[in-house]
């Protein structure tokens, strides 16, 4: 069945950096935005997996590494949401599914937006973590993926954001997708990264005898309680036509879609340019990453069975 859009964020996106609407007001600058956000956790580190708060230095670590990148998308964010949910931010649902130590939340918090922290129970019940997002306003909801429910009625966020998380759920995605069309409304947005399984870098790991998948060292790494390695390994990743093979039959319209790699003043800062990187710039799909922006046209209709085999 065929969704108006009329109830969600709208049709078409153009992708200009002009067509921002009239009236709408500008966003903190997201770097400013990141930096701030950033700081506060270094100077209060979380450590998701510990009892008691430590240096987080693992953090800080995976903060530095991810601050470009989060950067590139609070600015894309910013774009897509003032031209495809043209309201006040107080009005707009937006839901982080694999929100991990929070910082796109609590930016999207910041601007105003209502938002929703989801990630596994194991991260979500950690009482430092849930203490900053109820400072923030923000909601903080531990779910596995694995389990086929959202807490969640139907029709309920205009925007949902899934950032580099399908390529560490180690069973079928397909439920999890019809629970991300369940709860977005009409003309609802998702916004998806993933890594590319195409990429450069996966091809040349391939010409040197080398896996793509994750090690067999790092299913003990997974293992050992220790090393915090609990979600931090790729089971699958995907190519351009997996995506649209994904969500177009799942209720989704596949809006817009690009491959992205650090631009080059981040690769030349850290002293990293390696010939995956320049055959990137030369082919995009050969780039680490794919970025979509998906459109709910259509409820879901898919039947999925479960048995003791599937979960």
């Amino acid at each position: 069945m065929d969704l108006p859009a009329s109830h969600g964020c709208g049709l078409m996106l153009s992708m200009s950096a002009e067509s921002k609407l009239a009236g709408q007001s500008a966003w903190p600058s997201p770097q400013e935005l990141v930096d701030e956000i950033v700081s506060d956790i270094n100077a209060d580190p979380v450590d998701l997996l510990s009892a008691v708060a430590g240096t987080g230095a693992g953090e800080r670590r995976y903060l530095e590494m991810l601050s470009p990148q989060y950067v590139r998308t609070l600015k894309e964010l910013e774009q897509i949401l003032a031209e495809r949910c043209p309201r006040k931010p107080s009005e707009v649902r937006v839901l982080e599914i694999g929100s991990f130590l929070g910082v796109l939340c609590f930016a999207l918090r910041k601007v105003g937006f209502q938002v929703t922290a989801q990630d596994i129970p194991e991260f979500q019940n950690n009482p430092r973590l849930q203490e900053r997002y109820r400072r923030a306003g923000i909601e903080c909801v531990g779910v596995n993926l694995k389990r086929r429910h959202f807490p969640y009625p139907d029709a309920h966020f205009d925007f949902v954001i899934m950032c580099e998380t399908l390529e560490h759920l180690n069973f079928n995605p397909l439920p999890a997708i019809k629970e991300i069309n369940r709860v977005m409304k009409p003309g609802g947005l998702l916004y998806l990264t993933v890594p590319n399984q195409l990429s450069a870098g996966n091809r040349l790991k391939l010409l040197r005898g080398e896996t793509i998948q994750a090690s067999v060292e790092q299913f003990y790494e997974q293992l050992d309680l220790r090393l915090n390695m609990i979600v931090g390994l790729h089971w699958r990743e995907y190519s351009k036509a997996d995506l649209f093979a994904l969500l177009e039959p799942m209720g989704f319209a596949i809006r817009h879609h690009y491959f992205y790699q650090d631009d080059k003043r981040h690769r030349y800062k850290r002293l990293k340019f390696s010939f995956k990187d320049v055959l990137g710039e030369f082919f995009p799909s050969l780039r680490p990453v794919h970025v979509v922006l998906a459109e709910k046209v259509a409820e879901d209709k898919h039947e999925f069975g479960e048995t003791d085999a599937l979960t």
